[in-house]
């Protein structure tokens, strides 16, 4: 039998009321996997965090704590703890990722103080409300009909912009390597310095990302001018329709974003470079449009898709949140 160190104690964040009992049995739970001595029992003798780098570790938490400002609230109390949008998902990989800290003897995290820019959601709240921001200029061409279509690969070349630079052609999880055997076709048994790499990778596509959530952050990241989408799938349909002459042979879909931890993923899930994203990224709630071209012929650079007048699908907004 294996005896593991008691685990340091560190800073427990108030948590909110359990979810409803039928919530949490669904996921053939109960209501321990809902309590940090539970997450203790659960990391300590993986410790799946372990051979993260301290600086990955860090920015790990910092980007924890932007997501748990978007989905630690009342109304995601009661969803289950494996869902990416429930408070519990966010609470325990945050407990975690600071008892990982904690264990390395590494200073607790401080949790800066944001002050947002000032502003205003519009008075149209609805669930099948989408959301675009960028600078007026282009939030103006949008508004007219006119659906810009980035290559996926060119976000990962994106410096020095945090909210849009990441790696869209290719995805990839990660193994705890100090529980990963490998064999070599001799017999012999190969160390893992680091942790194992996952990596799942396909065939180029171009996408058009919009998100369901008014946030007043991303008035600050991404431009002062909103596009309001309300109803997705006519916007849909009609992107469809007019796509087929510039992207023929495309697949063409449009779907929620999926995000998963790249070190804990749920039994069985699988990774889809076009919808799997990084959950640092969950706080963007990103809904996409997307060609993928699978066994069509390349096609290279940004591509506009217009759909023609279109003012009774889409709306424009500032800051404020009043119409332009």
């Amino acid at each position: 039998m294996t005896l593991y160190p008691a685990p340091p104690k560190i800073e427990r964040y108030p948590l909110p009321p359990l979810p409803p009992a039928e919530v949490v049995n669904s996921m053939n739970h109960n209501e321990v996997r809902y309590d940090p001595d539970f997450w203790n029992l659960e990391y300590v003798p993986r410790r799946w965090l372990e051979r993260v780098s301290d600086a990955e570790l860090v920015t790990r938490h910092r980007h924890m704590v932007r997501n748990m400002r978007t989905f630690v609230g009342p109304r995601r109390d009661i969803m289950p703890i494996w869902w990416p949008e429930s408070s519990w998902y966010w609470l325990r990989r945050d407990y975690i990722t600071r008892l990982e800290i904690a264990m390395r003897g590494l200073e607790p995290p401080i949790v800066p103080e944001v002050e947002l820019p000032p502003g205003s959601p519009p008075q149209v709240q609805h669930p099948n409300v989408l959301y675009r921001f960028g600078q007026r200029e282009h939030m103006l061409e949008l508004a007219s009909g006119r659906v810009r279509f980035t290559p996926a690969k060119s976000y990962q070349d994106i410096e020095n912009d945090e909210a849009r630079q990441d790696e869209e052609t290719a995805k990839h999880a990660y193994s705890a390597g100090q529980h990963v055997r490998v064999i070599l076709p001799d017999g012999r048994e190969t160390p893992i310095i680091g942790n194992l790499r996952t990596s799942v990778a396909g065939p180029g596509y171009h996408m058009a990302c919009f998100t369901r959530e008014w946030d007043v952050r991303f008035l600050q990241a991404f431009g002062d001018t909103c596009v309001m989408v309300h109803d997705i799938d006519e916007f849909a349909r009609r992107i469809g329709e007019a796509g087929k002459k510039v992207f023929p042979g495309w697949y063409w879909m449009d779907t929620n974003v999926e995000y998963f931890d790249p070190y804990e993923r749920p039994p069985g899930h699988r990774l889809r470079t076009a919808i799997s994203k990084d959950f640092l990224f969950a706080y963007q709630r990103e809904y996409r449009f997307f060609w993928d071209q699978l066994e069509a012929g390349p096609i290279n650079g940004v591509q506009y898709v217009d759909i023609g007048a279109c003012s009774d699908i889409l709306s424009i907004h500032a800051r404020d949140g009043n119409p332009l």
